[in-house]
């Protein structure tokens, strides 16, 4: 027979599958373009103070990507450790929120660190005119300015990670025959269907 013209009831069912989490999907879409902005983090840090606190040591510019890291593993064991407990007491559910809940306060997150970024942005590119730099190339200058304002955008985008990106793999793994769990990227043996809905 044609496999182009007969499919088995397995590849019908997991067509199915994929086609019912394309709205969900989606919606990950403009968090992933607010993380992957990783290139103008480093350009902006480059130019700016990057001093800690005023000491004599040196962020490299690309290491600024550790705080959103950092706020990203601080943000999963405080909810699981410390928000889930309680909430579960409130919601009547054992892991607190709901999986769809948790993406929407991850894109909520990544749109105030989109706002942040652009605040910090503008007021980085005011100081920059305000002190003559504007006509020099980035190498060539370093502003007033304290590269800790950068901070706030990447602890943002590491909280709204950890709410967004691990809600939506528990989302899809719960989704997804088993057959497919690979396309869910998912180590997490513990989601239950019930949290998907």
């Amino acid at each position: 027979m044609d496999p182009w013209s007969l499919c088995t009831i397995t590849q019908v069912e997991e067509l199915k599958a994929l086609i019912k989490v394309l709205p969900i999907w989606s919606t990950g879409i403009p968090v992933a373009v607010t993380l992957n902005q990783h290139s103008f983090g480093v350009l902006q840090a480059k130019i700016m103070d990057r001093r800690f606190f005023l000491s004599k040591f040196k962020i490299p510019p690309a290491s600024f990507g550790v705080f959103g890291i950092l706020s990203m593993t601080t943000t999963v064991v405080f909810y699981v450790q410390v928000l889930v407990p309680l909430l579960s007491k409130f919601t009547k559910r054992k892991r607190g929120l709901s999986l769809r809940e948790r993406m929407g306060i991850g894109i909520a997150i990544s749109c105030l660190a989109t706002a942040v970024s652009a605040i910090v942005e503008r007021k980085r590119r005011n100081e920059a005119i305000r002190e003559g730099l504007s006509n020099y190339p980035a190498d060539a200058v370093v502003m007033n300015k304290s590269a800790m304002w950068l901070v706030p955008q990447h602890c943002l985008a590491g909280i709204a990670e950890a709410f967004n990106f691990i809600g939506q793999i528990e989302f899809y793994y719960s989704q997804f025959p088993k057959t497919m769990s690979s396309i869910a990227m998912s180590h997490s043996q513990y989601c239950e269907k019930c949290d998907a809905k």
